[in-house]
């Protein structure tokens, strides 16, 4: 015997709309945010000045990490090539050393 109601449209219209809805809502209040260090520590940066005129800022991990950097360009002879060494912590100067 054949089905006699295989022509029925299903309304599934209905469930389309709310599943819409609801993955709009997700989009809309969901808060995106993006960290620059791990634990939501201000970011500690490193600006280097140098005699040659070829500045750079690091972007560091830590303050520690920053301030052993220092110490391996000082072993290197940064007193020669560097006029100076500067760690910032969100914008504020935390530590600096001027060579020349």
């Amino acid at each position: 015997m054949k089905n006699r109601n295989w022509n029925d449209e299903h309304e599934w219209k209905w469930q389309w709309i709310v599943a819409a809805v609801f993955v709009l809502c997700i989009a809309i209040w969901n808060k995106a945010e993006a960290k620059t260090t791990d634990y939501g520590f201000p970011p500690v940066t490193m600006d280097v000045q140098m005699a040659n005129g070829n500045n750079g800022t690091f972007l560091c991990p830590s303050e520690r990490w920053c301030y052993i950097k220092a110490l391996e360009y000082e072993a290197r002879g940064a007193e020669q090539y560097c006029v100076s060494l500067t760690m910032k912590r969100d914008g504020k100067v935390v530590w600096y050393r001027r060579y020349q």
